[in-house]
């Protein structure tokens, strides 16, 4: 009897494995759907209501899968399972059982996915995405907390409010830090960076910058983004850095201190931007397309003309040199006038040093 239970279990499980892995190929994922009325489909939602965990763990990928193509996600989302994917997820959402990670992860994995259409984030909002999800902050596996992540970045997208609440709790923020310098996971370490910058877009406002410099980490996470393989994180880099460079300025000047510059200014020292910034320079800058130089140019015209210890730092760095090699490509033939400004104000800063030591 134990042997036939246990061939049981096993046909159960590859029949579930199935199922998931038949609705990775778009023509099957398709025709299973069927406009929301296919049989498979139909099965599958209903079997979010099993008490049966591996059942569950197969549905909520299933629906993952279901949930690639906008359409369905936008017709997934009205039709209630997001709402239904967030109430399974606050029975999930403090659980340290290795049984339920499997869960965890799915649930995530479909919430990201049904996120990711922009008419579908502020309703998935409404039905209390952020807090359901919140709790998972203090979890340390890693293959969910990667999801968690992703999850976090696509629903704030656009959305002010959402992101504007995140930004300013600072306890999240110190979680970001944390995972970004003690996990041995790659993805997590580029996830952090992202969502940090994601953050300081789309929050609209600069009231929350003081609360990124108090939490150590957050400028040296997103200047070290600077350094990645990948443009769109580069590129995230530059904007978010030039809006904290923007947000700081402008708060000194409504606070008359220059206390919240001052200390962007040393963080971006310590964290070695000018390193990053000659290593980008250096490695990408032939094939750099005309939107990152132009943000790039944006930083770098904020952080010459404002002060002198970040004068000093980039020119240490030898950007002057980096920077004229740039003019080699195509993209930045339109962008010359800038780049020489920058340049120029590189070499009166050094020409005035070796003066005065002289």
């Amino acid at each position: 009897m134990e042997v036939e239970n246990e061939d049981h279990k096993t046909v159960f499980q590859c029949a579930c494995d199935i199922i998931v892995i038949t609705l990775t190929e778009d023509e099957c994922m398709n025709l299973l759907y069927n406009n929301g009325n296919g049989k498979m489909y139909k099965n599958v939602v209903s079997w979010l209501n099993t008490s049966d965990e591996k059942l569950l763990s197969t549905a909520v990928l299933a629906l993952g899968n279901f949930a690639r193509k906008d359409l369905h996600c936008i017709e997934m989302v009205s039709s209630g399972i997001s709402k239904k994917l967030i109430e399974l997820i606050k029975k999930y959402n403090t659980s340290t059982r290795d049984e339920d990670v499997k869960i965890q992860h799915a649930l995530l994995s479909t919430l990201k996915n049904l996120v990711i259409p922009p008419q579908n984030k502020l309703q998935v909002l409404e039905e209390g995405l952020i807090d359901a999800i919140y709790p998972m902050i203090k979890m340390n596996q890693y293959l969910v907390v990667f999801k968690l992540l992703g999850t976090f970045r696509m629903v704030i997208d656009g959305q002010e409010g959402a992101a504007l609440n995140l930004i300013s709790r600072q306890d999240f923020l110190e979680r970001l830090v944390f995972w970004c310098y003690n996990s041995d996971h790659l993805g997590i370490r580029g996830e952090v960076p992202r969502l940090i910058s994601w953050l300081i877009k789309n929050c609209r406002s600069f009231k929350p910058l003081k609360v990124v410099l108090d939490v150590d980490g957050c400028v040296k996470c997103i200047v070290e983004m600077i350094c990645s393989n990948h443009a769109v994180m580069q590129n995230e880099a530059f904007i978010a850095l030039s809006l904290m460079c923007t947000g700081c300025k402008k708060n000194d000047t409504e606070l008359q201190g220059g206390v919240q510059w001052d200390q962007l200014v040393r963080q971006l020292v310590a964290a070695d931007i000018g390193k990053s910034v000659s290593f980008v320079l250096m490695k990408y800058g032939h094939k750099m397309d005309k939107s990152s130089i132009e943000n790039l140019l944006t930083l770098l015209e904020q952080l010459l003309f404002e002060h002198s210890e970040l004068l000093n730092h980039l020119k240490e760095a030898d950007l002057s040199s980096r920077l004229t090699s740039l003019t080699s490509n195509s993209n930045a033939e339109q962008l010359k006038e800038r780049i020489d400004k920058i340049v120029n104000a590189l070499k009166a800063r050094q020409d005035s040093i070796k003066s005065y030591t002289t």
